[in-house]
């Protein structure tokens, strides 16, 4: 028996994750994300996504494009940078 087996506790249905999922991909890819490091927009445009450099904002398309960026260090904070 494996270790993560999982359990029969699924507050989700599959259209729910899935609806979930979609509506994600469509910000990633409509609204964008808003980025401050300069060096992590450069990264993301050498990687094939959209990047605005003065609103600093990068859209990841649905084709899996610069989504398989891997940072080694993630910091979130609204206003905040580290």
């Amino acid at each position: 028996m494996s270790m993560f087996a999982g359990g029969q506790y699924r507050p989700l249905t599959q259209d729910a994750i899935e609806a979930i999922h979609n509506g994600s991909m469509h910000i990633f890819e409509k609204v964008g994300v808003e980025v401050h490091s300069q060096r992590a927009l450069e990264i993301f445009k050498a990687k094939g996504a959209r990047v605005d450099f003065e609103d600093k904002r990068v859209y990841l398309g649905t084709g899996g494009t610069a989504l398989n960026v891997r940072a080694h260090r993630f910091f979130c904070a609204p206003g905040v940078s580290p």
